[in-house]
């Protein structure tokens, strides 16, 4: 646990530091979204020895905080509908929904590049401009809670989805997002390996800095 506290710490610095310098870097400093939201469907697969059992989790919140910069500002006025940053994402520990083993919790708190599309920037009419998809690609650190002796390690992070910015700075997006991670038992030092898979909608708003 204490490796992966000063990792990120240490990513979390990158995060600060690369957005301090693109700031520096330009008169306009980009942007920064903040934005809160709710898994509406997730599943959790683990797999043991090649025994694989798959849960349904109840939905949880999330809380998410990216910076963006668009691509025409630093490289060619032609990649006015391409913005590429760097995000944080924490999903508050969520249960299984049955009723063994209910009272163990699950979070994931990822740290990853993010990359939007926004394909009708050129258009004449101002709502069109909002449309985008948006990808995610990290690494996610991975906490449980309720379960005895057993070491957390995290794993790889990704997200796909769309959704829309207003022009008065809200936003909106649906992601469908993909978290890996594995815990190690202490005792026999068995290994099992977690894939979470959830759909959230995102609802935040855009602070030009």
């Amino acid at each position: 646990m204490k490796r992966f506290k000063a990792v990120y710490l240490v990513l979390v610095g990158l995060l600060v530091g690369g957005a301090m310098s693109a700031a520096l870097a330009s008169d306009n400093f980009g942007e920064l979204n903040v934005k809160a939201g709710l898994n509406l469907t997730s599943v959790m697969k683990a797999k043991l020895e090649g025994v694989e059992d798959t849960v349904k989790l109840k939905p949880c919140p999330q809380l998410n905080v990216e910076y963006l910069v668009t691509l025409d500002r630093y490289f060619s006025q032609s990649l006015d509908f391409l913005k590429c940053g760097l995000g944080l994402q924490y999903l508050m520990p969520t249960k299984i929904d049955r009723e063994v083993n209910s009272d163990i919790k699950f979070s994931y708190f990822p740290i990853y590049f993010a990359l939007q599309f926004n394909p009708l920037v050129k258009s004449n009419d101002e709502y069109l401009k909002g449309i985008f998809v948006k990808g995610n690609i990290g690494y996610n650190a991975y906490f449980s809670s309720n379960i005895k002796d057993v070491k957390d390690t995290g794993g790889l992070y990704y997200a796909i989805g769309a959704g829309y910015e207003f022009p008065f700075g809200a936003l909106i997006e649906l992601m469908y997002s993909e978290y890996d991670s594995s815990l190690k038992t202490k005792a026999d030092d068995q290994k099992i390996n977690y894939t979470y898979r959830c759909v959230g909608l995102n609802v935040g708003y855009k602070f030009k800095i």
